[in-house]
Order: structure tokens, then sequence, then C-alpha cells
């Protein structure tokens, strides 16, 4: 009887250990896993093709302001600041490129026709920071050259952007595409770093992104987009110059969903406009 129960005590024992040991692998996995995309900002030259729905929106000079998305043949979606002070008449949208002055068979330029900011861009302050691009003529498609689909629903915290642009690393390979992780952090955490430095700063239309500690990394455009799986989820607008492990904040393109839509849908009729002026629709 007493051996019977030794052997019966010596197997629990050794359950309790199993189970433990399972629990602590499993642990040790999911810690891994969310502590991955957070340790580091882990940047790199984004594999050819990554995003060939990305554009290069470019002033007189040839020189590359911001980036954009390609949403159709006609529209292009990126962030209203970004074309505030610009000679839109100008510029110039660059598809197919991931190599900024690169020069490729389908690689292309288009003029813009006009811009369509979001009639209360800035109001309040930071707020509402996307506009659309008309172009002059319809994009040509190739293995390149892609749309994108817009996200329709916000993002859950935790979810994972890949994060593509140029001009990061200063020195470092400036023309090429680079592609990175960003994690969304929660409403409250992110309210809480601006609250007291910018007046009004976050709203139902930003998203806020972790941004690891790295002094060599800087956001040195806006309109990089943020996709998630294959949508197009938001734009880089803005935060700290360098990484200085403050979020930063991007237009989350869900919130303006209907806005997007309504222009893209009825507003090939409207008046040909060279200039950056707000315009209001029948939302």
């Amino acid at each position: 009887m007493f051996a019977a129960t030794k052997t019966s005590g010596t197997l629990w024992l050794l359950l309790i250990c199993l189970t433990a040991q399972s629990t602590s692998s499993r642990h040790r996995r999911k810690l891994h896993l969310r502590a991955e995309p957070d340790s580091s900002i882990g940047d790199v030259i984004a594999p050819r093709n990554l995003s060939p729905f990305q554009v290069s929106i470019q002033n007189a000079h040839k020189k590359h302001k911001c980036s954009g998305a390609i949403l159709s043949k006609d529209w292009i979606v990126t962030t209203a600041h970004c074309m505030k002070r610009a000679n839109v008449s100008t510029y110039r949208i660059v598809t197919g490129t991931q190599t900024l002055g690169a020069t490729d068979a389908r690689i292309a330029v288009y003029k813009i026709e006009y811009v369509i900011p979001h009639p209360h861009f800035d109001k309040p302050k930071k707020s509402n920071d996307i506009a659309l691009i008309r172009t002059h003529k319809s994009i040509e498609f190739n293995s390149l050259v892609k749309e994108i689909k817009c996200l329709g629903s916000p993002l859950p915290r935790d979810s994972l952007v890949m994060h593509t642009g140029w001009s990061w690393r200063k020195g470092v390979a400036e023309k090429e595409m680079r592609g990175v992780y960003h994690r969304v952090i929660p409403y409250a955490l992110c309210l809480s770093y601006f609250e007291s430095r910018v007046r009004n700063p976050i709203g139902p239309g930003h998203m806020c992104l972790n941004l690891p500690r790295d002094k060599d990394y800087c956001l040195r455009e806006t309109g990089g987009l943020l996709v998630h799986k294959t949508k197009l989820a938001g734009l880089s607008s803005f935060g700290a110059p360098c990484a200085s492990g403050e979020p930063f904040i991007a237009t989350r393109i869900s919130f303006y969903y209907d806005f997007i839509r309504t222009i893209m849908r009825g507003c090939v009729r409207c008046k040909q406009e060279f200039g950056f002026q707000a315009r209001f629709f029948d939302l």
C-alpha cells in the first residue's frame, strides 16, 4: 500500500512539473512574440515590390516631399499638411519607384490636376490631416504599380501595421524605401504623452503607434503608408522628430472612410482647381 502511494505521489509530482514546464514554455513564447516587435525599431530596406501602391510626391526640383497611396487610377491619398504649401501646378507624382531617382520603364510621372484637403484640416490643431489628389491623367497599373483598398474599421490595440517610406536614416540609403512594423497603442496611453504639450492634438481621427528608442530613426516625411495585412490603415502624420520612446501619430483611414469614398465617387464632375483650397461637399 505504501509503495502504491509512493508511486502515485511520484506520478502526481511529475505531472505538476510537466504542467508547469509547459505553461512556462507557452508564457515565454508569448512574451517573445510580444516583445520582438517592441524591442527595437528593426527597420530594413524594403524588399522589391513591397509597396507597389506607394507614390513619391515631389516638388518642381524633383525632391521627395512626402508619400501617398494609390486608391484608384485617378486618386491618391496623402496628408493635408504635406500639400499645404505646395505649388501643385509644379508638383509631380512618381509611381512604381522604390529607389528615389531610379529609372525603369514601369516608373511613371503624373501631374496633379487638383488637391482636395479635408475641410476641417488643422481644426483643432493637427486634426483631420488628410487630402486627396486627383491626377491629371489616369495612372497605368503594372507589376510595380497597384491600388490599395482602405481599411473601413478601426484597429484594436496591439495590432501590427507595416510602415513604409523614405528618408528615415540620414546618410544611410536615404533614397531607398524602408519598412518597419509598428504596434497600435491604446488611446489613453497616447493621450497621456501629448495632452500637456499640444492643445487638443489627439482625437478619433488619429491612430497612435509605438516608436521605441532609436536615436538614428527619424521621421523626415509625412504620408508614409501604414498597412494592416492588405489594406491601408493610416498615414504617418506627426510626433517626436526622432525616436525617443514616445508614440507618434498617424491619420486613421477608417475614420475618414466616408470622406474618401464620397469624394472619389462624386467629385469627378467638380470644377478643376489648381491650388490648395478647402472645398465642402454633402458628406
